[in-house]
């Protein structure tokens, strides 16, 4: 029962930063009827709503719930199927919750990476080994590059 209170304590630090995405993982048991669970604030019916993925083997369920109790909700996935970990994002922040084998929380928060795969990570510039505009004369005689420097689509994979 105390664990249980270390737990939605926790949750209600983390959820009282505006949290945008979370994933709820790592169940306890390999019997465990869902795998994981996302939780997504969208606006449905005029209104910011979360919404709740619970992944099970083969489908996928989703279920609203109001803005405003997130951490009943994610306080009830952990308990009935055992997750042991929640990752979450807010606009500036990460949160990392983990619960040990003995039951221990620990709670860790950081600043959020801007370019990181929570949220909007897809639109980082990529680091090739060569830079775009930079004209090389025997890759432009090997049909790498045009004459202006940049890669021809079909080799960006060379």
């Amino acid at each position: 029962m105390e664990n249980n209170l270390h737990i939605v304590s926790s949750l209600k630090d983390v959820f009282s930063d505006r949290i945008l995405r979370a994933v709820v993982s790592n169940p306890r048991l390999k019997t465990a009827k869902y795998k994981r669970a996302e939780l997504t604030l969208r606006n449905i019916g005029g209104g910011e709503k979360y919404q709740i993925e619970l992944f099970s083997d083969k489908q996928a369920f989703h279920k609203n719930i109001p803005s405003g109790e997130p951490v009943s909700a994610v306080a009830e996935l952990i308990s009935e199927n055992g997750f042991r970990q929640l990752d979450a994002w807010s606009a500036g922040s990460y949160y990392m919750l983990k619960i040990s084998k003995k039951g221990k929380v620990s709670c860790i928060k950081k600043a959020a990476d801007r370019g990181g795969a929570g949220i909007g990570g897809n639109n980082r510039e990529k680091n090739y080994l060569l830079k775009q505009d930079t004209y090389i004369p025997p890759l432009v005689d090997l049909g790498v590059f045009t004459k202006d420097g940049r890669v021809v689509n079909s080799m960006y994979d060379k």
